[in-house]
C-alpha cells in the first residue's frame, strides 16, 4: 500500500494545477516524497522531484485561499489546514519577482511537521481529488 502511494505521488507532482484541491494534492505529493526520500533502504528515490518544486509554486501563486512565503532558504504554503514547508528550492526568475513583491507575507512556521503525518495528508489529498 505504501509503495503504491509513493508511485502515486512520484506521478502526481507532474498533474497541471488549476484549483485548489490539486495545488493540495502536489503539494502533499512532495511533502511525500521529502519523507520517503529519506528512507533509502525501503525506497529508491532520490532528491530529483526537488527540481519540480519551484515551477508547482508558481502554479499555485493566484489559487485562492493558499498563501506562499518564500523566505532565503525556506518556503511556506499555507493551505486552510496545513502549511507545508520546503528547504532549498531553486527559485526561478517568477518565484524571485514573487519572492521580492508585496505579495510575499510572511508567515511563521506552525511547528506542526506534516512529514510525520505524510502518508495520511497524501490519502486525504487523493480523497479530495476523487470527490471533486
Amino acid at each position: 500500500m505504501e509503495e503504491d502511494l509513493v508511485y502515486k505521488a512520484l506521478v502526481g507532482i507532474h498533474i497541471p494545477i488549476t484549483n485548489y484541491n490539486e495545488a493540495f494534492y502536489v503539494m502533499a505529493a512532495f511533502n511525500l516524497l521529502n519523507k520517503v526520500v529519506k528512507e533509502k533502504d525501503k525506497y529508491n528515490i532520490s532528491y530529483d522531484f526537488k527540481k519540480y518544486i519551484g515551477d508547482k509554486i508558481v502554479e499555485i501563486l493566484n489559487i485562492e485561499n493558499i498563501n506562499v512565503f518564500l523566505d532565503k532558504d525556506v518556503c511556506y504554503i499555507k493551505f486552510l489546514d496545513y502549511q507545508f514547508s520546503f528547504h532549498n528550492i531553486s527559485y526561478g526568475e517568477k518565484l524571485l519577482e514573487y519572492k521580492n513583491s508585496k505579495k510575499n507575507i510572511h508567515q511563521e512556521w506552525s511547528q506542526i511537521r506534516l512529514q510525520e503525518k505524510a502518508f495520511e495528508i497524501f490519502e486525504e489529498a487523493i480523497r479530495r481529488m476523487e470527490n471533486e
